[in-house]
């Protein structure tokens, strides 16, 4: 499983979801993945801060948010926990 989350949202924000996800025993183990129009680094440091598995801005490149998804799925399945480390593109 993978959760997909938006920053902003109508009803949440996405980053206190993802942080309350990360803070439930049930749901911690399961990757999340952030997609945003917010391309500044400080809200894409908040986002792996909050416990993202990776950040995708928008508009999306479908081919490689996917194939991140399927590369989570699989990490989770085999290891049993997320890869929470950052994406090489965004490695300092």
């Amino acid at each position: 499983a993978v959760i997909v989350l938006d920053v902003v949202n109508s009803w949440i924000d996405g980053l206190g979801l993802c942080r309350a996800l990360k803070r439930n025993q049930e749901y911690r183990e399961i990757p999340i993945v952030i997609v945003s129009g917010r391309s500044e680094p400080d809200s894409i440091r908040a986002a792996f801060l909050a416990g993202a598995a990776a950040y995708f801005l928008k508009p999306l490149d479908l081919t490689r948010l996917v194939a991140r998804i399927v590369e989570l799925a699989h990490v989770t399945t085999d290891a049993g926990s997320a890869d929470l480390a950052l994406p090489a593109e965004r490695r300092q």
